[in-house]
């Protein structure tokens, strides 16, 4: 093992939680399993998704580090070894067995609270269905597990520059004069593909115009690129958990704006950060 994988490895074993429960998934789990779980993890701590702190930089790489570590097959042994004895010794401990029962109803509660936030489940397996093959075909590209720590001056920078893929898209949709508020409903239905910044109606809608129209700006270009790929002209149930599917019915056409420009400033896909690659990807570039 050279030294910056020990380093890496060591700091591991100083985490709190193991490899196994940082990726969410079982000691016996395959390959393929562990593959899936590392893609949505990333996917959900990738520093480019979420504001910059050092909690996220460091479960990102936690997440890197225990993918790395347990996709090595002797490292895995190796790491495997150290856990179970770890967890022998724990276990004699007097203390672990008072511990159990806190530990049982905490894990309860925390997962009933995952169960009841359709929101989030919602938003999060949207994102994670949809982008999990364009994400995979990502990292083949570019180096996303380094070794060494993450720090804003890393060479994960490579992944944060400006975007060029549009974040604001065009949403058409029949107007009913009888809902009031529908930019707010609007944003709603816009947030499961990824957080909108804002709405804005156009100042030329009239009450007595079959369609209404509205600019929606992500704050990602994959939101954008995900919310345009979608065919409005049939029956979705992406809304359904959100109790929005009579609304999201209204629906007509969500189109990039500007998007035509983006492709001319288009040069090699691998280029792009991470997003932009992505939200091109998406689009089937």
């Amino acid at each position: 093992m050279d030294r910056s994988l020990k380093k890496d490895y060591d700091w591991l074993l100083s985490r709190n939680s193991n490899a196994y429960e940082i990726l969410g998934i079982k000691s016996t789990s395959n390959l393929s399993e562990l593959r899936k779980a590392f893609r949505e993890k990333a996917l959900l701590y990738h520093p480019d998704k979420n504001d910059s702190s050092i909690d996220i930089d460091e479960k990102f790489r936690e997440v890197s580090i225990s993918y790395k570590i347990l996709n090595d097959p002797s490292l895995r042994e190796e790491y495997d070894t150290y856990i179970t004895g770890k967890l022998k010794s724990t276990l004699k401990s007097p203390s672990v067995n008072s511990n159990v029962s806190k530990f049982k109803s905490d894990l309860k509660k925390k997962e009933d609270l995952y169960k009841s936030d359709k929101i989030t489940k919602l938003t999060r397996d949207q994102k994670i269905s949809q982008l999990s093959q364009w994400f995979d075909d990502y990292i083949k590209k570019k180096v996303i597990v380094e070794q060494k720590p993450i720090r804003k001056e890393s060479s994960y920078d490579i992944t944060k520059k400006s975007s060029i893929f549009p974040k604001i898209v065009q949403v058409k949709w029949k107007n009913k004069i009888d809902i009031n508020d529908f930019e707010d409903i609007i944003e709603q239905l816009m947030s499961v593909f990824g957080p909108v910044k804002y709405v804005n109606a156009f100042d030329e809608n009239k009450d007595s115009d079959h369609y209404h129209y509205a600019y929606v700006a992500f704050k990602s270009p994959i939101g954008a690129a995900l919310a345009s790929n979608v065919d409005y002209s049939i029956t979705n149930d992406i809304w359904d958990s959100l109790n929005l599917r009579k609304s999201s019915s209204l629906l007509r056409e969500v189109s990039l704006v500007d998007y035509d420009e983006a492709l001319k400033s288009v040069g090699n896909l691998e280029s792009l950060g991470s997003l932009d690659y992505i939200a091109f990807k998406i689009k089937g570039i």
